[in-house]
Parts: structure tokens; sequence; C-alpha cells
């Protein structure tokens, strides 16, 4: 603890003398003479050309333009950004390497992007470089979505939407209603969604032994799945007497889904699956309720002060029923099983920003402070059955999350070609966990200081031309799930689906980075950004696939080092500057090339988290007085990784061709219909464990729908 007070003791002195300086450099406040007033608008580039941390900033208009479903299905279109699954990544890294803001902080326990509607969105920002405003839990970088704020005038918008596909349907409807004076505003955004889907997918798993095939099935799988998703935001906004500003705003998110699958397996040769006929019904109900109080201070010098003050709670309810039979009927496996996850804490934050001073200095400094309760239980029951073992068990994880950062960072305009970002950010974490697995409770504390550099460079005598520098020390914080020790048991048990362990002497992975980049900005949404990237990764977490006893085991293990590479390129232009006479298209597309090598396993394809080697976008649209419309085509590599000697899986390319229309109807409602998914692509995927005593193969098929979404919307 004495070590713990220093650290944020040390942090507070450097946070406070960039302010206090800068405080010293302001003029008192002087009455300013009446004079005409001219209006500067920023556009987004011209907002990221000028902003010396490299940040991209996506509108609402950008996320609303393909009438998504959810948040989700617009971030699978974002530059530098891939999706697989709901696992978001940057520069193909996911699994906490690519940090996942809400309104700046981590988003709580049972909150789900696919359960979050794209009209509580009013923006999403990209930020490939770390800074100390943010957590540097950001080692591929973060992307920090910004839930709407004050409404510019009054309104009302009701939109009402459904998804349809082969064997899918996704009814939702969204309302908005805003009012705006003098005093302040008021707004409430409401969403509802449900989805009902019937996907197929099959499943082939071998065994080898000495070169020979000595076991393989096929498994068929139906599955039903029924999910209703309400999304609710209320938020008051005042202005004071003395010209502050508070607000206050409350978030919920609830989900609820409901379903099952039918798994039948056919047996080619040996022993075939352990269980034939293999049914499952599932529920899951999750809820989280964030609301939060801030106060903002503006003084005549142009300095600002703000404070945020939020609580939260979170109801993750899973349960899962299996029952399973041989080819005669015989029941094998009947099986009951409960997880109850709930997540409560309390958060403050507040940061002073001065004046920006006469030789161009604009210091913050500022604190970030946590509290986190989690309780978690896994009950799983097996009915007796004659002649089979029972894996029942009941585990309880409760867990104390306790984090205090404390930052400065100041924006430097040198001159008119150089501007500098220069911050420093250490935090502090504190975790206490105790499991029934482990007995005595376990206490890991982390200290992280990263300090922060940036350069921003634009080239003498070029207009709009420039470059870009970056240094940062970034981490990943072991996730809480992986440092608590809580069983869990696979019921087809193999190297390629193995039990469940976690490891609670697990270090932070700790990365040194560095970005370079190349910009040119010609006229109004033309650019071409080239970067390039490194990241060196040290205390690196691998899982451990062991037999012990009977039974397949993974657990997470602090293990080497690895190196991750990235270029990219980024371009967009509207058409008419290929062709003066086109029509008023914008051209816009975005390539990422990926390497990454871990240590201690060999290659090739010893690539980091099943990072792709390259994913693509491509798009236009077509902006018109009274229709607009436009197409987008992602591409992400598929390939062969190696994430152990023993382990190796294998994905294929996934292309996927979204395209949408708008229409500007009378009386100022707006139809939208857009379609996703036209490529149907089958996606593909193969796990393989070779050790002395044989070779597991798993290999899946599971094929996807194309889906026509109808969206009509009214403002009034």
């Amino acid at each position: 603890m004495k070590a713990y007070r220093l650290t944020l003791t040390a942090t507070a002195v450097c946070a406070a003398l960039p302010c206090a300086a800068a405080l010293a450099q302001q003029p008192a406040a002087t009455p300013t003479p009446a004079t005409a007033t001219v209006e500067v608008k920023s556009t987004a580039d011209s907002a990221r050309r000028n902003d010396a941390a490299n940040r991209q900033v996506i509108n609402r208009e950008e996320i609303a333009r393909y009438g998504d479903a959810s948040v989700l299905d617009a971030i699978k279109r974002l530059p530098g950004v891939t999706v697989n699954g709901t696992s978001v990544r940057m520069r193909g890294l996911g699994s906490g390497y690519t940090q996942l803001l809400v309104d700046g902080q981590p988003a709580p326990a049972g909150f789900t992007l696919d359960g979050l509607a794209p009209d509580l969105v009013e923006r999403i920002e990209i930020i490939r470089s770390a800074t100390a405003e943010y957590s540097t839990q950001a080692i591929a970088g973060t992307i920090n979505i910004v839930l709407r704020k004050a409404p510019r005038k009054d309104g009302r918008e009701l939109k009402l939407a459904n998804g349809l596909a082969g064997r899918q349907s996704e009814p939702s409807i969204t309302g908005t209603w805003s009012a705006k004076d003098a005093g302040g505003s008021r707004q409430l955004t409401a969403s509802l969604r449900h989805l009902e889907l019937h996907p197929t997918y099959e499943y082939r798993e071998e065994q080898r032994r000495g070169g020979v095939l000595a076991d393989a099935s096929t498994v068929h799988t139906d599955q039903q799945i029924h999910y209703t998703a309400l999304n609710l935001q209320p938020r008051l906004t005042w202005t004071l007497a003395s010209g502050d500003n508070v607000d206050w705003q409350t978030t919920l998110n609830a989900g609820r889904s409901r379903g099952g699958s039918d798994k039948t397996s056919e047996t080619i040769t040996g022993q075939g699956q352990a269980y034939p006929n293999l049914n499952l019904g599932f529920g899951i109900d999750n809820a989280s309720l964030r609301t939060e109080a801030g106060w903002t201070r503006r003084f005549a010098s142009g300095a600002r002060a703000e404070t945020k003050a939020a609580a939260f709670t979170s109801i993750s309810d899973r349960w899962m029923w299996r029952d399973a039979t041989d080819t005669g009927g015989l029941l094998l496996l009947d099986r009951d099983f409960l997880t109850k996850v709930h997540e409560r804490g309390a958060t403050w934050t507040g940061k002073f920003a001065a004046a920006t001073t006469a030789s161009g200095h604009a210091p913050v400094a500022g604190w970030d402070a946590g509290h986190t309760v989690m309780t978690s239980q896994d009950v799983q029951q097996d009915a007796p059955l004659p002649g089979i073992p029972e894996t029942d068990y009941d585990t309880r994880i409760d867990a104390r999350l306790d984090r205090l950062a404390l930052y400065a960072q100041n924006e430097w305009d040198i001159d008119m070609q150089w501007s500098a970002y220069l911050g420093l950010r250490t935090e502090a974490l504190r975790v206490r966990t105790t499991s029934t697995e482990a007995g005595d409770a376990h206490i890991s504390s982390y200290r992280i200081a990263s300090p922060i550099a940036q350069l921003l460079w634009k080239l003498p005598g070029k207009q709009r031309r420039q470059a870009r520098l970056a240094l940062t020390r970034t981490f990943r914080a072991p996730p809480l799930a992986r440092i608590t020790r809580g069983y869990f048991y696979t019921t087809d048990n193999t190297p390629i689906s193995p039990d469940q362990d976690g490891n609670p002497n697990l270090q932070p992975e700790t990365a040194r980075g560095i970005d370079a980049g190349v910009e040119w900005y010609w006229s109004e949404g033309t650019a071409l950004v080239v970067s390039a990237s490194e990241r060196a990764i040290s205390n690196l977490i691998r899982d451990r696939i062991t037999l012990q006893g009977s039974r397949w085991v993974s657990a997470p293990a602090n293990i080497g080092h690895a190196d991750v590479h990235t270029l990219e390129v980024e371009a967009k232009a509207p058409l008419h500057i290929l062709w003066a006479a086109a029509p008023k298209v914008d051209l816009r597309a975005n390539w990422v090339r990926n390497w990454s090598s871990v240590d201690g396993i060999p290659g090739p394809d010893n690539r980091l988290d099943g990072q792709p080697r390259w994913s693509a976008t491509i798009g236009a649209d077509y902006r018109g007085a009274a229709w607009s419309a436009g197409a987008t085509l992602a591409s992400v590599a598929g390939g062969w990784t190696r994430s152990s000697i023993e382990n190796r899986g294998w994905t294929n390319t996934r292309h996927a061709l979204d395209a949408y229309a708008s229409f500007t109807l009378a009386h100022a409602g707006t139809l939208r219909i857009s379609a996703s998914n036209l490529l149907r692509t089958t996606d593909r995927s193969m796990d393989i464990h070779e050790d002395a005593s044989g070779t597991w193969t798993g290999m899946n098929w599971r094929p996807t729908w194309a889906v026509l979404r109808l969206q009509y919307s009214a403002h009034w």
C-alpha cells in the first residue's frame, strides 16, 4: 500500500505541474469590446487533420447510413476495424487488445454492442494511438462510443423497421423526443428490437493415431434463437445562472434470449461422438443500468473544469439444460447448468483544461477512479444415471476491483508546421478475489505508468500534407474471469474442446508502441493516409492445454513475447475528381496488412490472437436531394494460425457486401431500404491438436443469409 500511495502522489504532482504553469500564464479577464462574430465550422476532415493525437470521428450520419439494427453491424464497416462474431478488433486483435469504451468508460458486464441501437449513439471515435485521458489498456487501439448528448432543437422522431432473411426476422421500433430552451434541454430515446433466427451448421471431428484415421463423425445442428433487446436513455441538462452546466443521464440496456438446438451425429468410423443425439435449451437475461451526473464550469480566461460521478449495476443470468441419448434411445446425460453474474460499482472522473496559452500550450490534468464489486456463481447438476459419473459443482466467485488513474497531457502548437502531444497516465489497479475452487482470498495489484508522445509535422510549402509520429506504452490487464480459479467442464472433452480454468498469478501484458504515418488532404472529402505501426508485447498471456487425469484442461499463463506490425492505407475522394461530369458520388477505401509473431511458438503462422493477415473495405455513396444510395464491400483474410506447439486453426476468407437506398418522402418522412451479406459467404473453420498420442481435428461449416431491411422514419 505504501508503494501504491507513492505512485499516486508522484502522478498527482506530475499532473498538476502543467496546469499550474498554464494558470500562472493566464491574464486576468478583461472586458471584450463588441465586435462582429465570425462562426468557423470544423469539418470531420479538418478536425482530424489538426488533431495532434491520432483520432478519427465517425458522425451520426455515417453511423445511421445503412439503417443497421445494432451498433455492432455499423462498426464492421469502419476503416481499420473488423468484427469476428461479437469481438471488435483493431490491427486484427481482439481479446482485450482493442479497448472498447462507452462515453470514455469500460462497458459493464452484460453490455453488448449487438444489443445497442445506433440511434443512441452520437459518434464513434477511433483512436489508433493511446491518449492519457482514456485508459491505456489499448495495445491495439481504442474505440470510444459516445452516446447522444443535448439536442440542438426541439423535435420528435419515430423509426419502424424490419429485417427479413430466409430463416430470420428482426422487427424494431425506435423513438426520440427532445426539447430545448434557455434553461437547458430534455431528451428521451427508446428502442425495442426482436430477433428470430434459425441457423443450421455442420461439424466434423476426426482423430488419427499413427497417421491412420481411428475415429470420425459428422454432427448436424439445428438451432432456434429468439432475442429481444430494449434500450432506454433519458437525458437532462441545465444551464445555471452562473453559466455552469449540469447534466444527468441514465442508460438502460436489457436483453432476453431463448432458444435451443438439436444435434444429431453420424459415426463414419470408430466410436464416434460420446453423445450421438444431444439436445440443448438455454435462456439468457442481461440488464445493465448506468446513471451519471456531471458538472462543467467555463472560466472567462477560456479554462474549463468538469467532473462526473456515475453508479452502475448489471445482472446476467444464464441457464442451460442438456440431455443426450445413444442411437438406441438410452439416456446418457441429463444436465442442468446455471450462471448468475451481478456487477455493481461507481466511478468518479474529473479534469481541468487550462486555457490555451500565448505560446500555444493547452494543458489538461485529471483523474479517473472506480470501484467494482462482482459476484458470480456457476452451478452444474447431473441427474444420476446408472454407470455414468456425475460432474456436479457449485462454484462461487467474489471479486472487488479498485482502480485509480491520474493523468496529465499537453497539446502544443509549436509553430505553423509543428504540433505535439505529451501525456503521462499512471493507473493503479487492485483486485481481490475469492472462490470456492481457490479457497483463500487472492490479491493482485498492478501499477502501470504510460508515457505518451505524439508529433504532427505539416510539411512547409505543402499545403495539407503532413506526417505523424507517436511513441506509446500500453498494457492489457488480465481479464477478471482468467485470474479467478473457476473450473468449467465441457460436455465433449477433447484437446480441441477442453475444460477451462483460471490462474490467479497472471500479470499484465505490456507493450511499447511506435506509430508513423503520412497524410495528404486536398479539397474537403479528399484524403490519402498511409500509416505503419509496431507493438512489442511482453509478458504475453497464452493458454496451455494439458491432460490432467482423464480430462483436457486449458489454463492461461504469462509466456514469452510477441511482435505486431501493421501497414494501413486509407483513401477517399469524390468521383468528380476523376470524372468532371460525375454525379455526387463519394468513393472510399481502406486496406490493412498485419504481421505478428509469438516467441516460443514455431512458425509459420504463429500470429497473435488469430490475427488475419489483411482486411479491406471499399465503398461508394451517392447523395442527392431526394434520394441517396451506397454500397460497401468488406473482406477479412482467412488462413492458418498456430496458437501453440500442439494447436493450430484455420478460417476461410470472409466477404460481406452491404447496400442501401434512402428516399425522402412527403411530410418529412424517410424510407430506407438496405441489404446486408449479399454474397452469403459460408463461415468455415478448423481446429487441430497434434501431439505424440495422435491428432484431433474439428471442422465447422455454417451457412449465412442475406438480410433485407426496411426502415421508415418520421420527423416532426
